[in-house]
């Protein structure tokens, strides 16, 4: 090693009494290296993870990521494709018993109103959509636990009085939950993750637009809008990518529908994404 400047790959220390100068061999400081898998391709691992819970080969799924970009569409679409019927905005769940049905659950819930969910909507498939705040009651938690347990007789318990209600204090679980969160896979509970299985779908800016491109070409896209209009909108999301603020696909039909109206569109465009 010669004198001087160390060559790049060391670097010049001292130890924590002022002694010699030693020359030691340093990491390169690089950016974490993309998975060797698309996201296009962990998009597919989703629809075969959530096939594997239609057919009861898995008790739960966890899917993470950014929102806006097809997590939600991914995975009611997969179930409406498996024959199964989306019962959200319907109340009288027991005239389904026996069906083929889920529920999407979204926003703000009490550990409570979980596990009357649960109850009430046993055997079936519960989408918790961005209900990032079960993920955070530790009572919640509790009831999740014993709702995926690896157990044949999963028994799910609540302690408090159900006086007034018509569910019992505890009852066999017999449904399948997948969780939808834009939280990273470490924000959920350890013993969440090691009862299901995750897909994280976490993406660089690139990867975006490549999930985006993806999803202009499939006919039920923003059908009503020509192909060239769309092709244009993505390669100005990619020309502009890193000073947008919002790449999403909320962003891509808005670049379209401009895209569509106007000869001069792209000030317009930048300006709506910035």
């Amino acid at each position: 090693m010669p004198r001087g400047i160390p060559r790049a790959g060391y670097r010049k220390t001292k130890n924590q009494m002022n002694g010699p100068v030693t020359i030691t061999k340093m990491v390169a400081h690089e950016p974490m290296p993309e998975s060797r898998f698309s996201i296009n391709q962990r998009f597919e691992f989703v629809r075969k993870l959530v096939n594997m819970v239609s057919k009861e080969i898995q008790v739960s799924a966890i899917i993470t990521g950014k929102g806006g970009l097809g997590k939600s569409y991914t995975v009611t679409k997969t179930l409406l494709d498996a024959g199964f019927k989306d019962i959200s905005d319907r109340e009288d769940f027991q005239s389904f018993n026996g069906q083929k049905v889920f529920r999407v659950m979204k926003g703000f819930s009490t550990a409570r109103a979980f596990y009357k969910n649960l109850y009430a909507n046993n055997n079936a498939i519960l989408i918790c959509d961005d209900m990032d705040s079960i993920q955070r009651d530790k009572d919640a938690v509790g009831v999740m636990k014993a709702a995926l347990d690896s157990n044949n007789r999963r028994i799910v318990t609540w302690g408090a009085d159900n006086k007034n209600e018509d569910i019992p204090n505890s009852f066999i679980y017999t449904g399948r939950i997948i969780f939808i969160s834009n939280m990273t896979p470490d924000s959920i509970d350890q013993a969440i993750r090691s009862r299901s299985m995750m897909i994280d779908l976490s993406m660089t800016k690139d990867e975006m637009i490549d999930r985006m491109e993806f999803i202009s070409k499939e006919k039920d896209f923003m059908p009503d809008f020509d192909t060239k209009h769309k092709a244009d909108a993505i390669g100005f999301m990619r020309k502009i990518k890193d000073s947008a603020n919002d790449l999403s696909l909320r962003s891509l039909i808005s670049i379209v529908k401009i895209r569509a109206a106007n000869k001069d569109w792209e000030d317009m465009a930048e300006y709506i994404m910035n």
